[in-house]
């Protein structure tokens, strides 16, 4: 508060010295009481102090306070769920025209990561159990760009109870960070007319 009653603004600087010497940031004429830094700092330790202004004088700097940003991997299933329903022998089907949805998989920590999965067996015919092509998997764009297309399984791969790559880079920024996986299953010429249903385990880490 100012003894005039004056109108107070701020002036801010954020810096990576303990000092804050070199400020990344000195912003002035903030007129609220919190800051929002306009641009993505990256991973670090930050220092920062701040000063009011009456629009006659600056006071004294504040004591320098810091923050630490470190990254924080999470995400989750907006989709969790694939029911394919009643399939024949023989009977082939997939995600890929929405019937049933895929999977849809959210980044909803903040920095990039890369998932895998795996899952129990689908199947009880010997001739279809996991590492076959009667269960397979692939991952695709629910939003553009939403992670590294080359270097993600976005072909057919045959599902494992041991983890597979999946997505490379799965953006976390908010405009595209949605990812699809599909699966396709086939019912072997064997199959017993049981109801089926597997677990899968999605992981992620890092990029």
């Amino acid at each position: 508060t100012d003894v005039d009653n004056d109108a107070l603004t701020y002036q801010i600087l954020v810096s990576l010295n303990p000092d804050v010497s070199s400020p990344l940031t000195n912003e002035t004429g903030i007129s609220n009481t919190y800051y929002i830094q306009p641009s993505e700092l990256d991973f670090a330790t930050y220092y920062w102090r701040v000063r009011a202004n009456d629009s006659d004088n600056y006071g004294t700097w504040s004591d320098i306070w810091n923050f630490t940003l470190v990254p924080s991997v999470s995400i989750k299933l907006t989709q969790n769920s694939i029911n394919f329903g009643t399939m024949a022998q023989f009977e082939v089907n997939d995600t890929t025209n929405n019937q049933p949805a895929p999977f849809k998989l959210e980044n909803d920590g903040n920095t990039e990561a890369n998932v895998s999965v795996n899952s129990s067996s689908l199947w009880v015919s010997a001739s279809a159990q996991l590492n076959t092509s009667y269960y397979q998997f692939k991952a695709d764009n629910s939003e553009a760009n939403s992670f590294n297309w080359l270097n993600s399984q976005t072909t057919w791969a045959n599902m494992s109870d041991i983890s597979k790559s999946i997505i490379n880079t799965l953006n976390h920024t908010d405009s595209n960070d949605l990812a699809e996986i599909d699966i396709r299953v086939e019912v072997a010429s064997d199959e017993p007319p049981l109801s089926k249903s597997a677990s899968l385990i999605f992981e992620a880490g890092e990029s």
